[in-house]
């Protein structure tokens, strides 16, 4: 990715490496928003190669199965030599609004069917600076 040419925007294109490595660990810690029925309970919808999926093995799958919140069950998996295989990419383009845009843009840029999974949350948004009312600074939530 560092050496993709992107069209500039506000803020340069930021990528890091994942604190969480590779498709085993982050399938059990993110398949269950995949899973959600209510897909109104979050912005955050991870894509997962099916492909890859039906390659881990069974102990990776039934873990990812009975992942809560309250007790994530930890799979222990040793990272092969070699490059990162999970990237943080953050300031695209605020055209990218959700996960399908941001795949697209990705594969457009070259990296169609190189990754297995693909995590997407929504830029953070500002709330409109309100002017100050007679009654002192604004109320906002804590």
């Amino acid at each position: 990715l560092r050496s993709t040419h992107f069209s500039p925007g506000k803020w340069s294109l930021s990528i890091a490496v994942a604190k969480v490595q590779g498709l085993a660990e982050n399938y059990v810690r993110f398949r269950h928003l995949s899973q959600d029925k209510d897909k109104s309970a979050t912005y955050c919808q991870p894509y997962f190669s099916q492909d890859a999926v039906e390659k881990l093995p069974d102990d990776v799958r039934k873990a990812a199965a009975t992942y809560t919140t309250a007790g994530t069950p930890k799979v222990e998996r040793e990272l092969k030599d070699g490059p990162c295989s999970t990237l943080i990419v953050r300031n695209l383009p605020h055209a990218i609004t959700n996960q399908d845009n941001a795949r697209e843009w990705f594969d457009q840029a070259g990296f169609e069917g190189e990754y297995d999974f693909f995590l997407y949350f929504p830029a953070k948004r500002r709330r409109p600076d309100q002017p100050a009312s007679p009654g002192g600074a604004p109320q906002g939530l804590a």
